[in-house]
């Protein structure tokens, strides 16, 4: 009992901080394209995981449908509870690039060349210009 009570503040206290995070950059930051709520000008900067993962969206995970909230609690990630920036926080921005190294991330990379939509980061549709920066070892043949 001492363990789901632990396990429920822990979500709680996720979904709050969530909560926060989202309602700070809606309701402060604006695209200056748009006009709406937004990342503006600024660059995104992601890594790729070896699984296909951005940010804190795992494959799998419940936040992946998220497309409404800019950041979300991740508790099913098998992985220490976190807070991520959702797809709408992070499609909002003008610049997305990514910046993968290592041969562990070259079939991920190819996934995400290939729009493969089982991947989280495949499923990323950014309003503005989306970059790539990959080393020799990363890079799909």
């Amino acid at each position: 009992m001492k363990r789901f009570l632990k396990c429920c503040a822990l979500s709680l206290v996720l979904v709050l901080a969530a909560t926060a995070v989202a309602q700070t950059l809606t309701g402060t930051v604006k695209n200056s394209t748009t006009g709406k709520p937004g990342a503006g000008d600024e660059v995104v900067l992601l890594g790729l995981g070896a699984d296909g993962h951005a940010a804190s969206l795992f494959p799998g995970t419940r936040v992946l449908e998220e497309r409404r909230r800019w950041a979300a609690g991740v508790t099913d990630a098998g992985l220490p509870p976190r807070i991520t920036l959702t797809y709408p926080a992070l499609e909002s921005c003008r610049r997305l690039a990514f910046l993968v190294s290592g041969a562990s991330k070259r079939w991920a990379l190819s996934g995400l060349l290939q729009g493969d939509r089982s991947l989280p980061a495949a499923r990323l549709n950014p309003q503005g210009e989306a970059w790539i920066f990959t080393d020799k070892d990363a890079a799909p043949d």
